[in-house]
């Protein structure tokens, strides 16, 4: 659970392209995330992404993340284990609990979940509690395993998992990457191709994406789990020329960004 190389590349550009002052404004991040960069990786993100060599340095990534775009930074985990400043099981339901919902539902812009779901049991509450923790439009940015995490958490997810998350009423799947730890981030428009069989066999595969959070016209208060249903979704090709699989290098990945603007379902 943490910033590695790839994922803070994905998030920083995110933040880029997003621009503005504070793009990610008041962000809660699952967990108390620590940095698990290099001294060479933080020399290289330093000169190629100016991001602050100060913020780089610190063990947890509060500074990191308020140097890249955060206004405010809070942790929530279910211990105070790491000095959290919210102790909460998120397989508790946010907003069924008065003293959480008056101090959390709608109230961030972002929630970052960079490696904390596949270690609830129940992994779509922490889902739930993410659409209620946000405002309305807010964004719930995932880093999460798909492949090659044989002993660690409790669950990986398939990558048609977070497509069949946007096509419900409550989420729009505004960007979704696969990738390794130190880079190999792929585009993937069809899961039957011969780059899908790749990030099975490339070692340990993370799904990083944005997930808008969107309120269903005539819905009102908090979201509760057994509305949520999740039917699966498959990716196929559709004609030559159209959006097809691609690999990005971290120089390349603002383009990924660009070319998949408007072109997810």
């Amino acid at each position: 659970m943490g910033i590695n190389c790839a994922n803070l590349v994905l998030l920083k550009t995110y933040a880029d392209r997003r621009g503005g002052a504070g793009p990610f404004g008041d962000l809660l991040m699952y967990g108390r995330l620590q940095n698990t960069l290099s001294g060479a990786e933080k020399a290289q993100l330093a000169k190629r992404y100016k991001i602050g060599e100060s913020a780089l340095e610190h063990h947890y990534t509060e500074e990191l993340l308020r140097a890249i775009g955060a206004r405010s930074v809070t942790s929530i985990d279910v211990s105070d284990y790491e000095s959290c400043d919210i102790v909460l099981d998120l397989m508790e339901d946010v907003a069924a609990r008065q003293d959480l919902a008056e101090k959390l539902c709608g109230r961030f812009h972002t929630v970052l979940d960079y490696g904390t779901s596949e270690h609830v049991f129940n992994f779509p509450q922490a889902l739930v509690n993410a659409w209620n923790i946000l405002r309305e439009g807010g964004a719930y940015i995932f880093d999460l395993p798909v492949s090659g995490w044989t002993n660690h958490g409790l669950v990986q997810f398939t990558p048609s998992y977070f497509h069949s998350v946007g096509k419900t009423p409550y989420f729009a799947l505004e960007h979704i990457f696969f990738h390794g730890r130190r880079g190999g981030i792929v585009d993937l428009a069809e899961f039957d191709s011969p780059l899908t069989r790749r990030i099975h066999l490339r070692g340990k595969t993370c799904a990083w994406g944005v997930l808008k959070k969107q309120r269903p016209e005539g819905m009102t208060g908090p979201l509760k789990l057994e509305r949520l249903r999740v039917m699966q979704v498959e990716l196929h090709g559709k004609t030559k020329g159209e959006k097809r699989n691609r690999s990005y290098s971290f120089d390349s990945i603002a383009e990924g960004f660009r070319r998949q603007a408007g072109a997810l379902p």
